[in-house]
């Protein structure tokens, strides 16, 4: 994991974490910025509304929210402009 563009993305990156957290999320792992890194970073407990589901984070910045079917998966990955990539994991 290297540094962001600019300095400044870390302060977005952020802020885009702690609104999610405001929202509900869960941090499980990461959400700090050491030796000018912003830390991979893990959210649990998500829902499609939340910040780091409706904007693009442009970072080592992973949302995890359960799914109850497939379609809903693909709906709520299809509901933003953004994402440059996605992954549906499930037990089957």
């Amino acid at each position: 994991i290297g540094p962001l563009a600019k300095p400044s993305f870390n302060d977005d990156l952020m802020k885009q974490v702690d609104r999610s957290m405001q929202e509900g999320a869960t941090l499980l792992l990461g959400g700090i910025v050491q030796n000018g890194i912003f830390q991979p970073t893990i959210l649990t407990n998500v829902t499609p509304r939340m910040a780091c589901m409706r904007e693009e984070l442009f970072g080592p910045v992973l949302p995890v929210f359960r799914y109850y079917s497939i379609d809903e998966a693909i709906t709520v990955s299809n509901s933003t402009a953004f994402g440059l990539g996605v992954s549906i994991y499930g037990s089957d």
